[in-house]
């Protein structure tokens, strides 16, 4: 179970050139918005994989805490709960988008509800293969 860490550390020095394009780029305000999120994202994902890394070769209480079989089933069933609820949550929002006359996101969210069963579908046969 041996993963290349180093790739992570990649994240941080490509949010500074995000975080300062968004600064000093001279781009459009939605630009800058949209590079600050993503700098953001991109710090947070990195440095959570770091530390979970960390964690798992240091502490032996997160180890087993984090490889126990009834903790795997139990995050597998929370994780497609939290799927269905997304979904439902998501076809709401498309009704009320429909409802206040914004056809577009309308679109754009049924659209991403429809794609959802193909990725899971995806997901599942490429698990399917792996294990």
């Amino acid at each position: 179970m041996k993963r290349n860490q180093k790739l992570w550390y990649l994240g941080y020095p490509a949010a500074a050139i995000l975080a300062a394009a968004a600064v000093w780029g001279g781009v459009p305000e939605a630009v800058r918005l949209a590079l600050g999120v993503a700098a953001a994202a991109l710090v947070g994902v990195c440095h959570t994989s770091l530390l979970h890394e960390k964690m798992l070769r240091t502490d032996p209480d997160y180890r087993v805490a984090v490889l126990d079989e009834r903790n795997l089933a139990l995050r597998e069933k929370a994780g497609n709960i939290a799927n269905a609820a997304n979904l439902a949550l998501m076809g709401i929002a498309a009704v009320v988008f429909l409802g206040l006359g914004y056809t577009v996101p309308a679109l754009v969210v049924w659209g991403l509800i429809t794609v959802n069963p193909l990725i899971l579908i995806g997901i599942s046969s490429l698990l399917e293969k792996r294990m």
